[in-house]
């Protein structure tokens, strides 16, 4: 019987453990060296070898394992100047986070952070002290760009100070100081009051927003192991005109990860995991997407990162001095 002929049949097994001592690295390793591996490759990965066969291209020339498995299993993935594109929905990268034993953790921020769709991460932040948590907070002047709106919306009005009724002066507004505005505007400006509300709603929002967003981010760049790790690739999209048949082109764009840094390390070690020789995960998973997460899955590395219960005050801070004039 030729070695054509006992590839192709059921009796492989016998024969290695009859010649080889059932030894398929050294079984291989005889195909090469007697340049029979490339005539017969195919078979052997049809019959179940595929990790037999990569495990001894690795060693011998990683590159060309790279490509056969780009090639036939990652229709997701283009070598393009010099660098290895994932196309991927943007969102579906929160696929990389690690959960919590609820569902949410480090991947449900993410999914907020990296969806298309803005999502709020609180319903609404309500002001404990306003004294505290905007008044003391703000600088020279906006303080008294503050003090100015007060001002405005009681003029010629009474109001209650220290529990009578008058009618004050900007000059009596504008020495306040921070307590005896706080005081005053939750007493006798309610639309102040509500603007303030709302300044501060947003300004914590967007600190939260920022803070977890670079969270998310850093884990990102460190996993992809460069800083600019996506890009956006504009192209035609075939669709149809509204309520028609008609089909017509439109403008869209393909999100793109650049996986030239962990594409090798990926394919090296889905390769060699523990299992059965004739797992071939790249032909199960069917895209590096599907790969990417199993293999994070595998090696108990999903991306994970210290979720902050409050805000950052200087953040917040911060927001509430650069958007005070868009709400007051």
């Amino acid at each position: 019987m030729d070695l054509e002929s006992i590839l192709k049949g059921s009796s492989i097994n016998d024969f290695v453990n009859s010649y080889f001592s059932g030894n398929f690295k050294l079984f291989i390793e005889f195909l090469s060296k007697k340049n029979l591996l490339g005539e017969v490759e195919d078979e052997l990965i049809e019959d179940g070898y595929f990790n037999d066969v990569m495990k001894h291209h690795y060693e011998n020339e990683p590159q060309y394992v790279i490509d056969y498995v780009v090639d036939n299993y990652f229709g997701d993935v283009k070598y393009e100047g010099n660098k290895y594109w994932l196309t991927i929905d943007r969102d579906n990268l929160a696929g990389l986070f690690d959960t919590d034993r609820w569902g949410g953790g480090p991947y449900n921020i993410a999914s907020k952070v990296l969806s298309d769709d803005y999502e709020e991460f609180y319903d609404y932040v309500e002001i404990y002290n306003l004294e505290d948590d905007v008044i003391s907070n703000l600088d020279a002047n906006n303080l008294n760009y503050l003090k100015e709106a007060v001002y405005k919306e009681v003029e010629g009005k009474e109001v209650d100070i220290d529990g009578e009724l008058d009618i004050v002066t900007r000059d009596y507004v504008m020495s306040m100081d921070e307590s005896e505005l706080s005081k005053f505007i939750e007493k006798n400006t309610p639309e102040t009051r509500m603007e303030l509300g709302s300044l501060y709603n947003s300004s914590y929002e967007y600190a939260f927003e920022s803070e977890v967003y670079d969270l998310v981010m850093n884990e990102l760049k460190g996993f992809f192991g460069v800083d600019d790790f996506s890009r956006q690739l504009p192209y035609k999209r075939k669709t149809y005109k509204a309520g028609t048949t008609e089909p017509i082109e439109v403008n869209d764009y393909l999100y793109q990860v650049d996986v030239s840094n962990i594409l090798s390390k990926i394919i090296f070690d889905v390769i060699h995991m523990a299992g059965y020789n004739s797992d071939n995960d790249f032909e199960y998973y069917g895209d590096l997407e599907g790969v990417m997460k199993f293999w994070l899955n595998e090696q108990g590395e999903l991306l994970r990162f210290y979720i902050p219960d409050y805000a950052d005050d200087s953040l917040v801070n911060k927001n509430l001095n650069e958007m005070l004039k868009d709400y007051i």
